[in-house]
């Protein structure tokens, strides 16, 4: 939080700088997309920037432990986030186990900068998941992700809403 991060792409041995540099910098790549995380006015933010350097910010708080870019449509991601309003130290604490999150699946488009809640495990199950290390198939069809708190593993089918 306190330290300044940056990302940059090596072509050719020639360093260019990939996104923004921000304090809280943290980020998941794609083809097409890097999704960041960082602190912007004393908050944590997420948005994604595109191969042409636009940042589009996004309506959840999206870790790139939470997320991953889907198969089907590059611009969609598949995140899991809590509906509930979060602390502002939600992230650092959330990196250092001191609190867990209670999360809901959200589909995000990219290009409206819009996100559909999906599901919500608890409700579906009874539990609450802290979702992390989250994956989608090669058909884009069904997300496994491992719960946090007890590391069982959690599969979700994407067609299933």
């Amino acid at each position: 939080q306190e330290l300044e991060g940056f990302i940059y792409t090596v072509i050719n041995n020639i360093v260019t700088p990939a996104t923004f540099s921000a304090y809280g910098l943290s980020a998941l790549f794609d083809t097409n997309y890097i999704l960041t995380t960082f602190i912007r006015d004393g908050a944590y933010v997420s948005s994604v920037v595109s191969a042409d350097g636009i940042a589009r910010d996004l309506p959840i708080l999206a870790l790139k432990e939470k997320c991953v870019f889907s198969e089907n449509n590059a611009n969609y991601l598949w995140c899991a986030a809590p509906i509930a309003n979060i602390s502002t130290s939600f992230v650092e604490d959330w990196y250092k186990g001191i609190t867990t999150s209670n999360d809901s699946l959200w589909q995000v488009n990219i290009a409206s900068q819009s996100a559909q809640l999906y599901a919500t495990p608890e409700i579906l199950t009874g539990r609450t998941i802290d979702v992390q290390n989250i994956a989608i198939s090669s058909t884009g069809t069904l997300l496994t992700f491992t719960n946090k708190s007890d590391q069982t593993l959690w599969l979700f089918d994407t067609t299933a809403n």
